[in-house]
This record gives C-alpha cells, structure tokens and sequence, in this order.
C-alpha cells in the first residue's frame, strides 16, 4: 500500500513541476491561448491578407524561368566539311565543342535587344569562366572565318543587352525571346587537303571547301599574330547564305516527305 501511496505522490510532484513549463508553451492555451505569434493564429487571417498571400503565391509560379537550350541541327555533310543551323536564345547555356575544325559562322539573325559573347577559360558554367567571356561582334548578314584553336573548348552565348532590352507592359523583355541564329560551316584540317576523294565531294562541299582554303590563306596574310576570327569579304556572304539556306530547305522537305 505504501508503494502505490509512495508512486501517487511522486507523480503529483512530477505534475506540479512540469504544469509552470507546459503553461509557457502557446500551444498550451488551447482555444484560448493569448498568445500573438504567428503559429498560434490568436485571429484568423483577414480576407484581404489571405488574397494577397495566394496571389504573391500564384505569381511566383508563373514567373518561373522556362530552362531554355541552345539547338543544333545538321543541314549537310560529306567528307569533313559540314553545315549546321545552330539557334542560341538569350540565357541559355552554351554547347561546348572543341575547335579540331576550322568554322565559318554565317550570321543569319541577331535581335537588337540580344549579342553574342564567347566562352571564357575554365570550366565551362564556373564564376571564373562566366566573368572571361567576351563579346564577338557578330553582325547579321556577315561571316566570319574562326581557325581551329588545336582542340580547345568553344562555344558561344546569346546575351540581352540591358540598355535595350526594357521590359513590356506584357512583361516580357521587347525581343529578348528570340534567338540568335547563325550557320557554322564546319570543315576538317584533312579535308582542305589535296587528295582524290576532294574531287569527289558533292558540288556544295566543293564549294565551301574552296572558300575556306581561300580565306584562311587571306587570314594568314592579313596578320601576323594569330586571331580568334576574321571577317570574310562581305560580297560573298549573301550567295553563301542563300546556298545553306537552299540545302536547309530541301532537308526539311525530304524529311517531311518520309513522314
């Protein structure tokens, strides 16, 4: 009996301790709690407030940033020499490639809200790297010769120019939203070579073939210090541009054809 009275005891005692610390809990208040932090809600959330809230909510939501890419699709190809319609949207990471080829880029389409900047070292998406990349003036409806760098990383970026880009009424950035696009005519150190098989390419990688032989002569001449890229002659530009553009028509037209 005295065991039983003895553990009745001990838990009174154990309650009268713990009652003053529960008591400082808010949630020990239950309905009637006076406390006025948030957790508790000693009033319910006015209307308006409740409003606000859900529609600051739904407008994070919406304003999230659609992952953008940058795309690349092959027009043509024989024998090392290539054509690629490449599309670069503002924001989007770059495609690294590796310079073991020379390039001609055939600027189509550049938004005056938009330029174009080029890697950096490092690697690529770094603080260090993002802080190295340079603008390329790149102007539509020009090319440009890039020689081959020996393998180094390469690549290029869509940047919105802020002093243009001023936001809408709609809330877009006027132009910001269409991509930079250029054709990069690819071609590799073996195939500007002398050899049989050069005279059995198709007529319009004969062409491009030619092209970069002459040009990267011309770029040879032109300095003595090694650059990044050289401008070609602006003359022949628009029938090189109507020519890939030709040879991207005709894929998509076989390729609707199959389907």
């Amino acid at each position: 009996m005295s065991t039983t009275r003895d553990a009745e005891e001990a838990a009174i005692t154990k309650k009268n301790k713990l009652d003053p610390f529960l008591e400082s809990m808010t949630f020990a208040h239950g309905v009637m709690r006076d406390c006025d932090c948030d957790e508790c809600g000693l009033e319910p959330v006015p209307p308006d407030v409740r409003e606000a809230i859900r529609k600051h909510k739904r407008a994070k939501l919406m304003s999230v940033v659609e992952i953008t890419r940058q795309e690349r699709s092959l027009v043509a190809r024989d024998g090392g020499l290539s054509i690629w319609h490449l599309k670069y949207p503002v924001g989007a990471e770059p495609m690294v490639e590796y310079g073991d080829s020379h390039r001609i880029v055939l600027v189509d389409k550049v938004p005056s809200s938009a330029g174009v900047k080029k890697i950096g070292t490092g690697i690529v998406g770094s603080s260090a790297e993002e802080k190295g990349r340079q603008w390329v003036e790149w102007e539509k409806g020009r090319a440009y010769l890039i020689p081959s760098n020996g393998g180094k990383a390469v690549g290029w970026v869509a940047v919105a120019k802020e002093e243009d880009t001023k936001v809408s009424s709609s809330g877009d950035r006027n132009g910001a939203r269409d991509p930079v696009e250029v054709y990069m005519l690819k071609a590799a150190s073996d195939a500007l070579k002398e050899s049989d098989e050069a005279n059995e390419l198709q007529s319009w990688a004969q062409q491009i073939r030619a092209i970069f032989k002459e040009e990267l002569e011309e770029s040879l001449n032109e300095s003595s210090s090694r650059e990044d890229s050289y401008s070609i002659n602006v003359d022949r530009v628009p029938l090189l541009l109507e020519q890939v553009k030709m040879l991207t028509s005709a894929k998509l037209a076989s390729r609707s054809t199959l389907l």
